[in-house]
């Protein structure tokens, strides 16, 4: 089956210079501990779906400053096409730190970097 469309958005906005982005499958569990007999006991609290997001090599001023804005507020709305289902999902995010460094000072382009999505609330 062929993909169309775009793969993510950030509050509406297609998220420019990706390389590869990958869907976590991340299970959270609550009182997590085993018994004497090795069984786990917990209380399972949802899928947290984590999106690890890759940019290339070579992205100029500009879109270094529209990938920055997209990602400089607290929490975003992100629209995605999850690898595993086959559907775009929507859900509001937050992301870990990242770090941008330059490639080449004299044409002003940046070198890739690498920032995860993480989810507020677990998958529906």
């Amino acid at each position: 089956m062929k993909i169309d469309g775009d793969l993510l958005k950030i509050n509406g906005q297609k998220v420019i210079g990706l390389k590869a982005y990958r869907i976590g499958s991340n299970l959270l569990w609550k009182d997590a501990e085993r018994n004497m007999n090795g069984d786990v006991r917990a209380s399972y609290l949802g899928e947290y779906p984590k999106i690890e997001l890759e940019f290339i090599d070579g992205l100029t001023q500009a879109e270094i400053t529209q990938i920055y804005n997209q990602l400089a507020q607290p929490f975003f709305d992100v629209t995605y096409y999850h690898l595993g289902t086959g559907q775009e999902i929507t859900a509001q995010y937050y992301r870990n730190d990242y770090s941008l460094e330059l490639l080449d000072k004299r044409r002003g382009l940046f070198k890739g970097f690498s920032v995860s999505l993480i989810p507020i609330s677990r998958r529906s």
